[in-house]
């Protein structure tokens, strides 16, 4: 964050790393929640299904009700052939 303060994935990153740790408080998870989902949209879009899974699981964990994450993974996962995973997005 000091070598590049505007870098998103460093942002996303600090906030997984506080939330992981009970540290974020619950104003700023759907902030993060948020940011996760649009870098998941973003590594979509250039193909990279699997960190786009990632982000995307991210921003349900501290957001679960974020229905655009649910709905952007069932797309994800089903793109890569995995349907059970991809249906079990629907039963939230």
């Amino acid at each position: 964050m000091e070598i590049e303060p505007i870098c998103i994935e460093a942002d996303v990153n600090w906030g997984n790393a506080l939330y992981a740790q009970g540290k974020l408080s619950k104003d700023k998870q759907l902030h993060y929640a948020q940011l996760n989902h649009k870098l998941g949209v973003l590594r979509e879009q250039a193909k990279d299904l699997q960190n786009a899974a990632a982000y995307y699981e991210q921003a349900i964990n501290l957001q679960p009700d974020l229905v655009e994450a649910h709905y952007h993974l069932e797309m994800v996962l089903q793109a890569q052939g995995d349907l059970e995973e991809a249906i079990g997005c629907y039963q939230v």
